[in-house]
């Protein structure tokens, strides 16, 4: 899964890579990068920033950011990798699914806590959200209002 933002794009891997070697990983995550850009080209000549974590759930994710272009040349990419852990994340839904009764709201938006999600449930609503995780969880949480949904009541 690809999810791009303002400044950075996010891919998510189902295989957990993060637990691997540090070394052989950093050296993976580069030659995935460059092989995949030789066919999509989704990275510019330029200095890169990417981010690796991982979740349970979702697997390795890599949060690759452009940091500037240095006059590296035409097809010169470089990256600076940085490990920052497991990440706890968040689903944002623009409308509650069937069968969710728990989840919270703000701001006209619909969260969930993976962590209060069964697996199933968790997978069913993963393709209708954007997820959030990182630093975005942790302003995101303390505004967040939990709501109860009665099964015959419609929100």
């Amino acid at each position: 899964m690809v999810f791009e933002e303002d400044d950075s794009f996010t891919i998510f891997f189902m295989k957990n890579i993060y637990d691997q070697d540090k070394t052989e990983t950093m050296k993976n995550i580069k030659e995935f990068l460059l092989t995949y850009n030789q066919y999509y080209h989704f990275l510019k000549a330029g200095f890169y920033q990417v981010e690796v974590g991982f979740h349970e759930k979702i697997g390795t994710i890599l949060k690759i950011s452009f940091l500037d272009d240095f006059d590296l040349g035409d097809h010169n990419i470089d990256m600076k990798i940085i490990f920052v852990g497991r990440q706890k994340i968040i689903l944002e839904l623009e409308e509650i699914p069937f069968g969710i009764e728990d989840f919270y709201l703000y701001q006209g938006k619909f969260y969930l806590l993976e962590e209060e999600l069964t697996k199933k449930k968790f997978f069913r609503v993963l393709e209708h959200s954007k997820i959030l995780y990182g630093e975005k969880v942790a302003k995101l949480k303390r505004y967040l209002k939990k709501c109860h949904l009665k099964k015959d009541q419609v929100f």
